[in-house]
């Protein structure tokens, strides 16, 4: 019996391949605006109300149930944050408007 093993090189092209076929049609979506919304966002419209506060960023994950770096990305762009959850059809149109900009000591 002869067992096939995929060479590194091999695997590569095969990685490579997959990616484009994966960009390929993701461009194909979205030139059909209604049908590519990205990937789901981890957070919903009740977890962002609490963003405005002066809080730590690790509480705030914590008691969120996500990672900081998402708190952060959140912060950094609250509207494009309502607008994937919009998207998703997870959040109502109001933008988050407590939220300010990132200062860190």
């Amino acid at each position: 019996m002869t067992v096939r093993m995929m060479t590194p090189a091999s695997a590569q092209a095969q990685a490579e391949a997959t990616k484009e076929a994966q960009r390929a049609g993701i461009e194909h979506a979205k030139a059909k605006a209604d049908k590519y919304r990205g990937r789901k966002p981890s957070y919903t419209n009740e977890q962002l109300e609490g963003l405005g506060r002066d809080v730590a960023i690790a509480h705030v994950a914590k008691a969120m149930g996500v990672s900081r770096q998402t708190v952060y990305r959140i912060k950094e762009d609250p509207a494009g944050s309502e607008e994937a959850l919009a998207i998703w059809g997870l959040a109502s149109r109001k933008l988050l408007r407590s939220a300010r900009p990132i200062t860190r000591n």
